[in-house]
């Protein structure tokens, strides 16, 4: 029969384990490697895929509709990401999901 202290350090652990298997939201860098498909390493370790990949507005191609002189006049904003491109990533909990949420600088 295990002792306080035993049942103590089970507990902890037990918590431990059940706040890594939540995984909260966690912002993390990457460095876009590919683009058909999809590929973002990470480190040296993590390659993230497109299939776990969800793209905002700031990193995809996207048309907008905007008045010109009283006219309509659809524009199209090139915004996609490239090969070489640093970009923000958030972990969405669970850490299945990966949202790119923007490019950086540098």
């Amino acid at each position: 029969m295990p002792d306080s202290r035993n049942m103590v350090e089970l507990v902890k652990q037990a918590a431990l384990e059940g706040m890594e298997a939540a995984k909260p939201v966690n912002l993390i860098f990457g460095v876009v490697t590919a683009t058909t498909p999809l590929e973002v390493h990470v480190d040296q370790k993590t390659i993230l895929y497109s299939d776990s990949l969800v793209l905002t507005r700031n990193v995809t191609n996207y048309s907008l509709l905007a008045n010109v002189g009283g006219a309509g006049q659809t524009m199209l904003i090139y915004k996609a990401l490239k090969a070489g491109d640093r970009v923000l990533l958030a972990r969405v909990q669970g850490g299945r999901k990966y949202v790119i949420l923007d490019r950086l600088e540098g």
